[in-house]
C-alpha cells in the first residue's frame, strides 16, 4: 500500500529526485514517486519506466530509508536515476531476449554494477566539488 501524504521520507526522496535529475540531465523525464512500507528482499528503492514516454516511478521502501544514512540514501536515488539511462538498452534486450531469461538475468546482473559503480563516481564527484 502506497502512502499518499507529504511523510518525512516523501520529501528527503523529492528533494534528493529534483537535485539529481537536474545534476544527471534527466529533467525531461516524468519521474513519480511511491512511498512503501516496504519492498521484496532487502531492496530500498527500485524505478520503473516507459522510455518512449520518459516516465517513471520510484518507489522507496520507508522502513529501509528511515534506517539508512544520509550517504546511502543519496546514492539509492542516484543510483536509481542512473537506470534511466539504460532505458532503451532494457528495452531492445527485452524485445530479442524477452524477460527473465538467463540472457536477461546475466546482462541485468551487469547493468546494476555499473549502476552502482556510476553513483559512487558520481556522489564522489559532487563531494569534492562541494569541499573544493
Amino acid at each position: 500500500m502506497s502512502s499518499t501524504g507529504w511523510t518525512k521520507t516523501k520529501r528527503e526522496v523529492t528533494t534528493l529526485v529534483r537535485l539529481w535529475s537536474k545534476r544527471m540531465l534527466l529533467e525531461a523525464w516524468h519521474i513519480e514517486i511511491e512511498i512503501l512500507s516496504k519492498l521484496h528482499g532487502s531492496t530500498i528503492g527500485q524505478i520503473n519506466w516507459v522510455d518512449g514516454y520518459k516516465s517513471a516511478t520510484l518507489q522507496i521502501s520507508e522502513v529501509k530509508w528511515t534506517a539508512s544514512s544520509d550517504e546511502f540514501k543519496s546514492h539509492t536515488v542516484v543510483h536509481e536515476l542512473r537506470h534511466l539511462f539504460q532505458a532503451p538498452v532494457t528495452e531492445i534486450l527485452a524485445k530479442y531476449v524477452g524477460y527473465q531469461t538467463l540472457v536477461w538475468k546475466a546482462v541485468n546482473d551487469e547493468l546494476e554494477k555499473v549502476c552502482d559503480t556510476d553513483a559512487k563516481i558520481l556522489l564522489q564527484i559532487y563531494r569534492r566539488k562541494r569541499s573544493g
